[in-house]
């Protein structure tokens, strides 16, 4: 029986090379408002960071306007409701505040700074998107 040639070489190790994914390093949250008059809608994403910054990854639905499965805080600083380019948004900083209960409050905040008990992991939570 003969063999082909191909049959004895491997590409795998070359592959290696191509595909070099970065490390994820973190999770952030950042909460949107838009300050447009009248509108004042909030919203927040959970981003991923590498070594190229912040990033989510998510499959687009058919009224959103973002039809990329790639977004970065930049890319996502239109506003869903009225689609006014006019945002704030920070990224949530928490502190772990062992004597303040997470709580309502937190999960619907609107500002960036968590000082309760889950240092930041609830915060603005109920505006994820």
């Amino acid at each position: 029986m003969s063999h082909l040639w191909y049959e004895s070489v491997s590409c795998l190790p070359l592959i290696d090379f191509i595909i070099d994914e970065p490390e994820l390093q973190e999770a952030s949250r950042i909460i949107f408002r838009c300050k447009l008059s009248g509108c004042g809608h909030v919203w927040a994403h959970n981003y991923e960071r590498d070594t190229r910054g912040l990033f989510r990854t998510w499959v687009p639905e058919a009224v959103d306007i973002n039809q990329q499965p790639f977004s970065t805080p930049e890319q996502d600083k239109r506003c869903p409701k009225c689609h006014h380019l006019n945002v704030a948004f920070n990224q949530v900083v928490g502190t772990v505040v062992s004597t303040r209960p997470c709580d309502e409050r937190c999960m619907g905040a609107t500002g960036h700074v968590c000082n309760c008990s889950c240092g930041g992991k609830n915060h603005g939570k109920g505006h994820l998107l």
